[in-house]
């Protein structure tokens, strides 16, 4: 490592440079692929003979072996690198066994992903996690510690159904409460109005500690999967914000650079994905509200970074500043807003005081990632988790994973016990009659209170006038943007032209011939290349994205481009695994 000027992540904790939760420095470290040139090839009796013969010729060969990193140590000649080698294309040679190797070796180090990073420390955290974290991962039934406050419905002005008022007032008072529902049961909105209802129960006990001992502000913190998700919950919070509640949403660092740029990227050693393509809100985001003028170190923050140096590394006097202006904002607020991941960043775990948790979409998330915020977090004492199981779960790539259960949710083990939403408001009730049958099993009802919009009449709707719904079937035909050919891809960088097509006319259809409003359409594609490809092609202010990336969104009028295409011939009755997995993809989880 010393030759290449090559420097590991040394510190222990991912999240800063103290100990998080375990005093192994070597806890979370990467992975690397190491490749030997060596001259005497192991002896392989299972070898085939023609593998053999040209193994054994005398020439040199290069032997590669993945390896797991377990420790690293820092000497005067450089860094010392322990691993574990978890495969390899063929036995150890003995001669690297040997404590006098003097071979020289090539190696990749390959860096987790910041998300699996975060996660790993969580994992490994629950030894150190409190009582309360224990009692959820382990499935038992936490003490309850709740303040007794009484529910104070008074500081709403509207109230909900029969049914989820119900599930509001038990989760108000339980320390750990599941919700079901289904599409348009109002799982976000419940969501939001429980969070004004805790709020105002912390302010009630806040007050009490305070005329007691000084006391302190008592915080909440609502997680989702992704920065949409809580677009929609942030909206519902914002509709019933009481004027007395400061609201703070933190987003993650890659957010906040690329709205404000500073002189250095926020984790440049790790496997960072690029900023999400997001509308960030102005009014409550942290990384704005500390340069506002609100906050009484924004001057200073602000002199700070026009005085900043442009150079690998931020200015020490700026961090600081950040750090002061966060750390005053933060304590101002009573609701903060993050993504579970999010949940991590030192400045929530060291200047919060958070002690209830709420999740929404919490069945498209992994268990391991949904425990995040209740390890970082280790005075909550209230879990709430809202969800809906026929979501797709979380994906996992590694079939051994997946198969031993890590896509699973924390909701759907909980989910026997769980509070559950069966009436919905969002979609009219013959549309609404195919999901609930094929997979609520009949259980979702529309509200008669349901204030549903009616097609517009113009539109020659085939079959029955009140199933307002068109199959189309394009003959089109899958591949692979220009760009992209000849290389090895996933299943996300398809495309397909004659669905993009079709998409655009029935848009172009929608708007000019039926003056729909091009705001209350949305186009739904399976793959990201697709989304890219007809976003490209459509007018400016049609919504368009994934189906995963489209959870909790509501629109008039839906258009969905399967993307994936083939031959009649080339259908398997019955389908197998394998089948449905080569030509379906995400689809079949959709």
């Amino acid at each position: 490592c010393s030759r290449c000027n090559f420097q590991p992540d040394l510190v222990s904790s991912l999240l800063d440079e103290r100990p998080l939760l375990n005093d192994d420095p070597t806890f979370s470290l990467d992975f690397l692929c190491v490749r030997y040139n060596i001259h005497t090839p192991p002896v392989e009796p299972a070898l085939h003979e023609s593998v053999a013969v040209l193994i054994h010729n005398g020439q040199p060969f290069t032997w590669v072996g993945h390896c797991r990193v377990t420790a690293i140590s820092k000497s005067a000649e450089g860094y010392k690198v322990k691993i574990m080698v978890i495969k390899s294309s063929m036995k150890m040679p003995e001669e690297l066994l040997s404590s006098h190797v003097t071979a020289l070796c090539t190696i990749e180090w390959i860096r987790k992903t910041w998300d699996n990073r975060v996660i790993d420390v969580a994992v490994r955290g629950l030894q150190q996690a409190s009582s309360f974290a224990k009692e959820i991962v382990t499935g038992r039934k936490p003490f309850n510690t709740i303040d007794p406050v009484p529910q104070d419905n008074t500081i709403l002005k509207n109230r909900m159904s029969e049914e989820q008022e119900a599930v509001i007032t038990e989760s108000y008072r339980q320390p750990v409460t599941a919700i079901l529902g289904g599409p348009g049961t109002g799982k976000s909105l419940l969501a939001a109005r429980l969070t004004h209802l805790l709020v105002a129960r912390n302010q009630t006990a806040d007050t009490f500690r305070q005329i007691r001992s000084g006391g302190y502000t008592t915080q909440l913190m609502i997680c989702a999967p992704t920065e949409k998700s809580l677009d929609v919950i942030t909206d519902y919070l914002i509709r019933l914000k009481n004027t007395d509640v400061h609201i703070v949403r933190v987003y993650s660092e890659e957010i906040e650079e690329r709205d404000i740029p500073m002189s250095h990227s926020p984790k440049p050693s790790l496997n960072v994905k690029p900023p999400p393509d997001c509308t960030v809100m102005k009014d409550i985001a942290l990384h704005h509200l500390i340069r506002e003028k609100g906050n009484a170190e924004s001057k200073s923050l602000l002199e700070q970074e026009m005085m900043t140096i442009c150079g690998k590394q931020m200015a020490t006097t700026v961090e600081a500043s950040i750090r002061k202006a966060q750390t005053l904002e933060l304590s101002k607020a009573r609701i903060i807003l993050c993504t579970c991941i999010t949940s991590s960043r030192s400045i929530l775990r060291q200047t919060t005081n958070i002690k209830q948790i709420i999740i929404d979409d919490a069945g498209f998330i992994s268990e391991a990632e949904t425990i995040v915020p209740l390890i970082m977090h280790r005075g909550v004492n209230q879990l709430v988790l809202l969800g809906d199981l026929q979501m797709p779960q979380s994906q996992v790539k590694n079939p051994l994973a997946s198969q031993l259960g890590l896509a699973r949710s924390l909701l759907h083990r909980y989910s026997e016990r769980a509070q559950r939403l069966t009436v919905q408001f969002r979609c009219s009730p013959n549309l609404f009659s195919f999901p609930s049958s094929y997979f609520y099993g009949g259980q979702l009802n529309t509200s008669s209170q349901a204030q549903l919009q009616s097609p517009v009449p113009t539109i020659p709707w085939p079959g029955d006038a009140g199933f307002p719904s068109v199959f189309l079937h394009v003959a089109g035909q899958e591949s692979l943007p220009k760009s992209l050919q000849g290389k090895c891809l996933s299943e996300d960088d398809i495309i397909n032209m004659d669905e993009c097509r079709a998409v655009t006319n029935i848009v172009g259809a929608l708007v000019q011939k039926h003056r729909v409003n091009i705001k209350s359409i949305l186009v739904l594609t399976m793959t990201n290349a697709q989304t890219s490809l007809v976003r490209d092609n459509l007018p400016r202010g049609v919504a368009v994205s994934t189906v995963m990336d489209s959870i909790g969104k509501e629109a008039g009028y839906i258009i969905l481009s399967t993307v994936r295409a083939f031959p009649g011939t080339d259908f398997e009755l019955p389908p197998t695994s394998k089948w449905t997995r080569d030509h379906l993809g995400q689809l079949a989880n959709a």
